[in-house]
């Protein structure tokens, strides 16, 4: 046991050696994102700034916005639009694919799986070392866009617009949602033996996944292919406008990233390694 315990913790420093500086500049992008967005809403009349834009787009761009401001074109909306930014969900999904598709697919491709497990730990243990890994990352990357608005909202006196605590269930929703992204990359993982493909096949799903979504809102006639879709289950917006927390679109999302996830941990424990 004590054996196994010092292995794995020889893995996580292995990890964090190797995504350390890719991981710290994604939390300072997310960071600084929170902190622009206070930045632009304290400095620019936004309703005004907004209307005026919309106003020269398409009657189906302009649906969107509505859409996307469901609190309304103003400073609430932008900054909770913050959350549900294309950027801020791509670079938060990014490490967890790569995390997801290295773990076994990666690791196989660089031929290093084997000398892994040819050490006394066990497949359980390696993946366990790399699933908690995943999770710490998540969590601090989640942790640092709290920090990121709660600064942007002190440094320019946004409290009374949008008071920082309201950011806690959306957070929430947003780390079972990239739970979801993990554990179907780490499905995909299990079954391939080239962690670029992996990589290309998860970001195929998230884009796929959140077009369909999006377009879904605005076509009536497929607006039941949104139910089939993981971004469908995380809606900052909503959280915000009705002040609730989304226990069944978290349970949805993180059932999502158990199941595959663990059918992802099924096909290791029983597939050969080259």
């Amino acid at each position: 046991m004590r054996t196994t315990i010092i292995i794995a913790s020889n893995l996580l420093r292995r990890l964090f050696k190797r995504h350390w500086f890719f991981l710290t500049v994604i939390g300072l992008l997310l960071a600084g994102f929170q902190v622009l967005i206070c930045t632009i809403v304290s400095s620019i009349n936004i309703e005004g700034a907004i209307s005026e834009i919309s106003q020269s787009l398409p009657p189906f761009m302009q649906a969107l916005i509505s859409e996307e401001f469901a609190l309304g074109l103003s400073s609430r909306g932008l900054i909770v639009f913050a959350w549900n930014h294309p950027v801020v969900l791509a670079l938060l999904a990014a490490p967890m694919i790569l995390l997801a598709s290295r773990a076994i697919a990666g690791e196989i491709e660089a031929g290093t799986m084997e000398l892994l497990l040819s050490q006394p730990l066990a497949r359980s243990a390696y993946l366990t070392t790399q699933i908690i890994f995943a999770l710490v990352v998540l969590l601090a990357l989640a942790g640092t866009m709290l920090l990121g608005v709660y600064l942007g909202l002190s440094l320019f006196n946004l409290h009374q617009v949008l008071p920082w605590p309201t950011f806690l269930p959306v957070a929430a929703n947003l780390v079972s949602l990239q739970i979801a992204i993990y554990g179907v990359t780490l499905l995909l993982s299990a079954t391939a033996r080239e962690g670029g493909r992996v990589v290309t096949v998860a970001l195929l799903f998230v884009l796929i996944s959140y077009l369909v979504q999006a377009v879904a809102r605005l076509w009536p006639k497929i607006q039941f292919l949104a139910t089939y879709t993981i971004f469908n289950y995380y809606s900052p917006q909503q959280i915000v406008m009705n002040n609730l927390t989304p226990w069944r679109n978290m349970l949805i999302l993180l059932g999502v990233g158990l199941i595959t996830g663990g059918l992802g941990w099924w096909k290791f424990m029983r597939r050969d390694i080259p």
